[in-house]
């Protein structure tokens, strides 16, 4: 990997050609620079005469060279005579002759002539003068009351100008009625009037952050410094509180989208129906698993990460440390910005887990000498009731008519011996569908032909969706609140904030809230030692339906025709698992001795119920001490307590309860196992985490051209988890009481047997769980640049990290992690002079950081099992992983990312933004290898493989018109990003059907996240078999032997039998987005895209003939099967066949016609704000605002209507109301 040392001689396509781009961009800058001074100052023009007025002369000039001349009245007298003779003169001597004598200079700038008076050249020291009568001092401190050294303060209007200490102190001589300006770089600028101050008393001047009339932000973090944004050589992307307003949703992380360059979400990996599983519970992961930044560096599912792994996922920094809770506790209302650090300059600092990319949190902070300042803020979002009927599925009626066909295809209607069986009392007899019954009663007699269709007829005009849609799924409503004081004195700065968030989910008994409290305070003991705390607590709390039996379409096993009420909409009783006429057998044997195992789906919702209680407090105390003007030290503490409750209850009246009550019931003493009452199961964790960390600042400024920052440091951390599982039964909810006495280590008798296992005995299952770990880290860390004069930058990082989590040999050697970077600010160079592009800045970065995953250990877990071994009766314990084998050489995957960067500003802020590029390597990716299995162990996780990631990132502000009150601004984010898969340490060969069948599979020059199909060759004409291609000759996958072999064939085959689409990720995303405002209104609008990748249709669009007789409704494409011979040549949909084997739908479902362009633009969000303006009340600023969200697809490229971020049902319209205020 000679790329890693050194910038080798061969570069990709890619690089070369950006490389090629910025050297023609700079070379044409430089040109254009002197073409300007050329064209300029190379003018000739000819002309002589006597006593000629000025202006004669200037009309001369326009004529021979097209410039005009302009002047200020009363600078110059245009009428005055001179004797010229010019032949051939350059048009700076002309210009310089006609001004000769007078106090007067000239710029010539897109070809016209500017007259000025000539500025006077000053000393940037105090000059006294006569008429200076007052010296005025005072302080210049930041928005946290902190001094700031090298501020510029100037007399409006003067000649005075001087710079504050390294206090933070100035004086100056000024009018007593004048005006001083302060400027500091990336602050704001700030005047204040003289008129009436005392003299005697310091003037405190409080400066703000820049952000330019474009709203970019001039300060960065990187979580532990800010820099200005004219010295940072990395990749950084600031988020300001404004730009996170751009919705009103209470988690942060959702409202990153569509608001920075590389970031992109896998939407279509989150359901958006609340009774789903994977989104409740304290288990469920965060939004920010299903985010990337720069694109993935780890072998993790090709869509995203999976659940509880966080090694895939960015790293968060809140306030300085790393992870100290989760980001979705979080209130919006406390952050003041986010920087997305994105390159090795930038994240390298956080060493092994930075690879995924860092994001940066800083909260909002009170300020010294600032007045007391209450804020409420208050908004409502009700979102629309999920659209189920959105997947085009086929008619109840054909779903009927393939049921009659199946049950005449099973039990032939012509041997009247052949039906569904009678139940037997001691096995158990699994549901049938109700069209199997009716057919079923009709062939034994029991009902007529005709009785019969009328049942059927009955049900073709239900859809259990519908009963759904009316009693389970409603429209969610959030509600916001937040409240917040904050100020500050000479020596104490503070801010209180609360914040409480109600949400009514899109389901029936589901909800949930959070309590936000926030408490910062910065106080001076002495005049070079600042203290400063942050004490945080969050609550957060759910309620579900219980997981034992979920009823809102998750995972659920409702026939289509299902009716959940009766005619005067009553809950109704319906078959669920059993058959109804085995359970009729059970009642009448065991009569009274058993409980009823009838379920009433609406009734059972509400017999149980999943809480979950989850507490953080947070902790922090810092304190800095000024050791002299260059160096302070800074010492860290943060310590963090996490207590995650989940409760689910199963009611004694619930399906659950019943059923796992009779199951244990010994059929020959009918005596249950199980004592009557609820199943009560809680689970708990708790997470202590504590950071230490001592640093040492640098800040040097002199000559006001050098400038120094760093930092070192030293940072410990401790992580400690625990959890426990338990499980009560015979729980009463009245009084708490249960039995302690549950006997999991007996074999019990079962009423029947098992429909799983078909044993007549079992053990209860779900005794105790516990766990315990604990990871320690350590590092050491240094990071500094230098500015030299406001052009040159720098800079340059190294890490070195320890932890329980590598191998021993990691942590006793291993490489650092580092980073070097410079900058070239362009526009401050004085050759530069192309006034319409006062900013470009070229920078450069290179170095390393690592990603640690999480769910991988070093070293050997020793576990023991509470449960007796099912044949021995014996307790054991033994060595296991998740992942097999341990691995004491275990290293932390490592990224080396090369990037280019060139920022840009044209005049007044018309338009402004920057291009990147980027290059990443990243190795040492940890994946499962195989072992002998003579080891004991059938895998081991190693550091398997290389991927090799590229790509750019455009960014674009502009002002695209001002009209007195109206203004219109835009905003184009442009992000390409692509990751392959370079090196496999062991490359075994695949099949074609291995690769189709395993998604998370890679390949050495495929993208990381790829897509494959097999190849189609239609279907057959005589049959309606689909058809494929083998070798390059033409197969048919039929339901008979030969298409059996055919298909076992093709799945064997080697790859180059496969199209390859390319990317199943977005390799182009970003967003467009235009703000209007007309005095104090403001409406904005928002354009996401993302394009360049493929998707493959769900099997709920599909057709799958092997699972049309189970509960899942298929896809509408079953009216257009194929029927006839020539159908063929209209339709891609295989013939309806008996038996229909799972290969011939798989191999459907898995081909070439079945994946499609997922290029789309979608409306994301619609806002609008009034801002009223009096200043006379006791509220100031009030603000209103509404938005609409999620107003869908706009365009997309395939053409069957499908939304390819969908993961169950579209993300419904939400509509946003709100009011915030200051006092």
């Amino acid at each position: 990997m000679k790329f890693y040392t050194k910038i080798p001689d061969y570069l990709p396509d890619s690089l070369r050609k950006l490389l090629w781009i910025m050297k023609m961009i700079v070379c044409l800058l430089i040109a254009g620079v002197m073409q300007v001074s050329a064209n300029a100052y190379g003018q000739k023009v000819s002309f002589e005469g006597k006593n000629i007025a000025i202006k004669e002369i200037f009309k001369q000039i326009k004529k021979q060279t097209g410039y005009d001349i302009l002047w200020q009245p009363g600078q110059l007298n245009a009428e005055k005579k001179i004797d010229v003779e010019f032949n051939q003169a350059t048009l700076n001597k002309v210009v310089k002759v006609c001004i000769e004598g007078l106090n007067l200079d000239f710029d010539i700038e897109d070809r016209t002539i500017v007259i000025r008076r000539r500025k006077e050249i000053s000393s940037v020291k105090n000059i006294t003068s006569p008429q200076d009568s007052v010296v005025f001092k005072g302080r210049v401190v930041d928005e946290n009351g902190k001094p700031m050294p090298g501020a510029t303060v100037r007399v409006k209007g003067g000649k005075k100008v001087t710079k504050t200490n390294d206090n933070g102190d100035f004086s100056i001589y000024s009018f007593k009625k004048g005006i001083l300006e302060f400027s500091y770089i990336s602050y704001l600028p700030k005047e204040i009037s003289l008129a009436g101050l005392n003299p005697d008393q310091s003037i405190i001047v409080s400066m703000k952050p820049g952000q330019n009339l474009l709203g970019e932000v001039g300060i960065v973090s990187n979580g532990y410094q800010d820099l200005p944004k004219e010295r940072a050589t990395g990749s950084f992307e600031v988020l300001t509180k404004e730009q996170l307003s751009h919705n009103n949703d209470p988690n942060l992380v959702k409202r990153l989208e569509g608001i920075a360059t590389s970031i992109n979400f896998n939407n279509q990996l989150v359901s958006n129906l609340s009774t789903d599983p994977t989104s409740r519970g304290i288990n469920a992961p965060s939004r920010l698993n299903y985010l990337t930044i720069r694109g993935k560096n780890t072998l993790v599912p090709s869509n995203g990460v999976t659940q509880g792994n966080s090694g895939g996922i960015p790293l968060v920094v809140i306030d300085g440390v790393a992870s100290p809770y989760a980001i979705d506790q979080i209130d919006p209302n406390d952050v003041e910005n986010i920087t997305i650090l994105k390159d090795a300059a930038a994240a390298s600092i956080w060493g092994s887990r930075a690879a995924n990319g860092v994001i940066v949190i800083k909260t909002k902070r009170g300020g010294y000498k600032k007045p007391l300042t209450v804020s409420f803020n208050s908004n409502v979002n009700v979102t629309d009731k999920l659209n189920l009927f959105y997947k085009k599925k086929m008619s109840t009626s054909d779903y009927i008519d393939a049921q009659v066909f199946f049950y005449n295809s099973k039990y032939n209607p012509a041997d009247p011996s052949s039906f569904i069986p009678d139940p037997n009392v001691n096995v158990a007899q699994l549901n049938i569908s109700p069209v199997d019954e009716i057919l079923n009663q009709q062939k034994t007699g029991q009902i007529t032909a005709a009785q019969a269709k009328t049942q059927l007829d009955a049900l073709r005009g239900n859809d259990v969706r519908k009963d759904i849609e009316k009693y389970v799924i409603k429209a969610a409503v959030n509600q916001n609140y937040s409240l917040s004081v904050d100020g500050g004195s000479d020596k104490i700065a503070y801010r209180l904030s609360g914040a409480y968030n109600n949400t009514l989910n899109n389901t029936v008994n589901s909800n949930q809230d959070r309590i936000s409290l926030n408490y910062n305070t910065s106080f001076h003991l002495l005049k070079n030692l600042e203290i400063s705390t942050n004490l945080t607590y969050n609550k957060t709390r759910t309620n579900d339906q219980s997981p034992s039996n979920v009823v809102g379409l998750a995972n659920q096993s409702f026939y289509p025709y299902t009716r959940l009420v009766d005619d005067n909409g009553n809950p109704v009783t319906i078959p669920y698992t059993y058959r109804p006429s085995f359970l009729n057998l059970l009642y009448s044997t065991y009569g009274k001795n058993i409980m009823d195992l009838s379920y009433n789906p609406l009734a059972n919702i509400s017999q149980g119920y999943l809480k979950t209680n989850q507490q953080t407090v947070n902790l922090q105390a810092a304190a800095n001490y000024k050791l002299n003007d260059m160096f302070s030290a800074n010492i860290t503490y943060n310590y963090s307590l996490g207590y995650n409750e989940q409760i689910q209850m199963d009611d004694k009246d619930s399906y659950y309860t019943r059923l796992t009550t009779d199951m244990f019931t010994n059929p020959f003493t009918m005596m249950s196992s199980i004592p009557l009452g609820g199943v009560y199961r809680p689970f708990i964790s708790k997470v202590k985490n504590q950071t230490l960390r001592g640093l040492l600042n640098i800040n040097k400024n002199w000559n006001e051209k050098n400038v120094i920052s760093a930092i070192m440091g030293i940072d410990a951390n401790d992580t400690y988890t625990t959890y426990r599982q338990d499980q009560y039964f015979g729980y009463n909810t009245v009084t708490t009481n249960f039995n302690p006495v549950i006997d999991y280590s007996s074999v019990n008798y079962l009423l029947f047997s098992d429909d799983q296992t078909g044993l007549s005995f079992s053990r209860i299952q779900g005794q105790s769980i516990q766990s315990y770990t604990r990871l320690r880290t350590y590092g050491l860390f240094a990071n500094g640049s230098y500015t030299y004069d406001g052009r040159y930058t720098l800079s340059g990082s190294v890490r070195k990290d320890v932890s329980s989590q590598f191998g021993v040999g990691t942590n006793k050697g291993g490489t650092p992690f580092y980073s070097v970077g410079g900058s070239w600010n362009i526009a401050n160079e004085s050759f530069y002079h192309i006034g319409w592009l006062p900013t470009l800045r070229f920078r450069t970065t290179f170095g390393y950081n690592g990603n640690v995953n999480p769910t991988i250990s070093a070293r050997p877990l020793i576990s023991y099992s509470t449960n007796p071994d099912f044949t021995t009766n014996n307790y054991y314990a033994n060595t296991v992983d998740a992942a097999g084998a341990t691995n004491s050489l275990l290293r932390p995957e490592r990224t080396g990312m090369l990037n280019f960067g060139l920022d840009f500003g044209l005049r007044n802020g018309r338009l402004s933004g920057s291009l990147e590029y980027f290059d990443k390597r990243t190795s040492d990716l940890i994946s499962l290898g195989t072992l002998d299995p003579s080891t004991g162990f059938n895998t081991q996780a190693i550091n398997t493989a290389n991927l090799h990631g590229w790509g750019e990132d455009l960014k674009l502000n502009s002002q695209n018109l001002k009209l007195g009150l109206f203004s219109w601004n835009s905003n184009f984010l442009f992000s390409y990003n692509r990751v392959k898969v370079t090196k496999l340490y062991v490359n075994t060969s695949q099949s074609a059907g291995n690769i189709i069948s395993n998604p998370n599979g890679y390949e050495v020059g495929k993208d990381l996240s790829r897509l494959y199909g097999y190849r189609w060759a239609g279907l057959d004409p005589a049959t309606g078999d689909p058809r494929g291609y083998l070798n390059g000759q033409i197969v048919t996958i039929s339901s008979n032997a030969a298409g059996n072999d055919a298909s076992a064939a093709i799945f064997n085959a080697p790859k180059s039998n496969l199209r390859y689409f390319g990317s199943s990720v977005p390799v182009y995303f970003g967003t467009f987005g235009n703000t209007f405002n007309y005095g104090r209104m403001a409406l904005s609008f928002n354009f996401l895209y993302k394009l360049g990748y493929y998707f493959r249709r769900p099997t709920s669009d599909l057709i799958l003939y092997s699972n049309l007789n189970t509960v899942s409704l298929q896809g509408a494409e079953y009216a257009q099967r194929w029927q006839k011979p020539g159908d063929e040549l209209k339709t891609n949909v295989p013939s309806f066949v008996y038996p229909a084997p799972s290969y011939r739908d798989n191999f459907y479902f898995n081909s070439e016609v079945n994946v499609l362009p997922a290029d789309h633009i979608r409306l994301q969000e619609i806002n609008f704000s009034y801002a009223f303006g009096k200043k006379n009340w006791f509220i100031k600023n009030p603000r209103i605002y509404t938005s609409v969200s999620n107003l869908g697809v706009v365009w997309r490229a395939n053409k069957l209507g499908l939304d390819p971020e969908v993961s169950d049902f579209p993300n419904p319209r939400t509509y946003s109301f709100g009011l915030s205020a200051n006092f």
